[in-house]
């Protein structure tokens, strides 16, 4: 499968790439106004290269999370990182692009504790899941 191959190049590890996402995407290529919406955020693509512009006038706290194999370069993170103010930069190791898909227990963690900080709620450390319990 042609995007199935694609899709593990974002990956660190492309076993972890889930199966029933590839077919939910390639179900999702077929709906009604799929082509539509496709062609228009491919059009909108150099709107949002010019948003960096903008990055400098962000107020709300910004936590950006990269893997260490991601597509973007180590350096192109860090100046996105130094144009939004206050922002946290997080590199997650052996993770590719799709951090969300390979590592969603982190992504998950690093949310919560950006809300903890935000709230200023005090957040009880996480266990592993084990059998479906904590």
């Amino acid at each position: 499968m042609i995007l199935g191959g694609i899709m593990r190049g974002g990956f660190y590890d492309g076993r972890k790439l889930p199966k029933d996402f590839v077919l939910e995407l390639l179900r999702s290529a077929k709906r009604t106004g799929y082509a539509t919406a496709e062609t228009k955020y491919f059009r909108a693509l150099p709107s949002f290269i010019a948003a960096r512009g903008l990055y400098p006038r962000v107020k709300t706290p910004v936590t950006l999370v990269y893997g260490d194999h991601d597509w973007s370069k180590p350096k192109e993170r860090a100046e996105v990182a130094a144009l939004v103010p206050g922002s946290l930069l997080i590199t997650l190791p052996r993770t590719g692009h799709f951090s969300a898909l390979e590592r969603p227990e982190s992504i998950a963690n690093i949310i919560i504790d950006a809300t903890a900080r935000r709230t200023g709620d005090i957040v009880e450390p996480r266990r592993k899941r084990v059998g479906g319990t904590l």
